[in-house]
């Protein structure tokens, strides 16, 4: 986070802005038209696209205030998929989302293959000024972040940054990996945000 942009061609004027708390309540209400069922939204990507987005992108927010003390509100776009505008300095950086998800699939091991997949989804996209936030949604008891990261550093990205976001269920916490471009990966360097404990920095 040590680069500064300023967008001068996004017109934050045409697209409506939220808060983490914001989207909390996006949340909350879209989840009461499902039954109460948040998988119910996450598994529904095609009418709830942004909110999803939205929903990934406010915790990394959350874990960057953490982290900084800098507040970022966040703006749906098309492509990338987030612009996150930090309105006291007018600094702003575009954020682009993948969840790493295979439906009805288990994770077979194969981290190598995992790299090729992301790199094939988002690898020929041109974002050298944004980030790219991937998101785990694979089911397994351990991911090995070291090795998947060792494999995406293989590959030459058009991204300024990427991050690797990982949900623990135990902990109630959201992890966010700076997988790209550091040269040397420590799975304990992380930025993160729990739900549990960390509520006190929701704005």
């Amino acid at each position: 986070m040590d680069k500064k942009h300023f967008l001068p061609n996004f017109d934050k004027t045409s697209s409506k802005a939220y808060t983490p708390l914001g989207i909390r309540n996006l949340l909350v209400k879209a989840v009461k038209g499902k039954g109460g069922s948040i998988q119910g939204i996450l598994d529904d990507k095609h009418h709830n696209k942004n909110l999803i987005e939205l929903y990934y992108a406010g915790f990394l927010a959350l874990a960057i205030k953490k982290w900084l003390q800098r507040e970022y509100v966040l703006y749906p776009a098309e492509s990338p998929d987030i612009y996150f505008l930090d309105q006291k300095v007018g600094e702003a950086f575009p954020v682009e989302i993948m969840e790493l998800y295979f439906y009805n699939q288990t994770f077979d091991g194969n981290y190598k293959r995992l790299a090729e997949h992301v790199f094939l989804k988002k690898g020929n996209m041109d974002f050298s000024r944004s980030h790219l936030l991937i998101v785990s949604r694979i089911k397994v008891t351990q991911l090995n972040i070291s090795e998947f990261c060792r494999e995406i550093q293989k590959f030459k990205w058009n991204f300024e940054r990427i991050w690797f976001e990982i949900y623990t269920a135990k902990d109630q916490q959201w992890m966010f990996f700076e997988i790209y471009p550091k040269a040397e990966f420590n799975d304990r360097n992380h930025i993160s945000f729990s739900v549990k404990d960390d509520k006190d920095i929701l704005y």
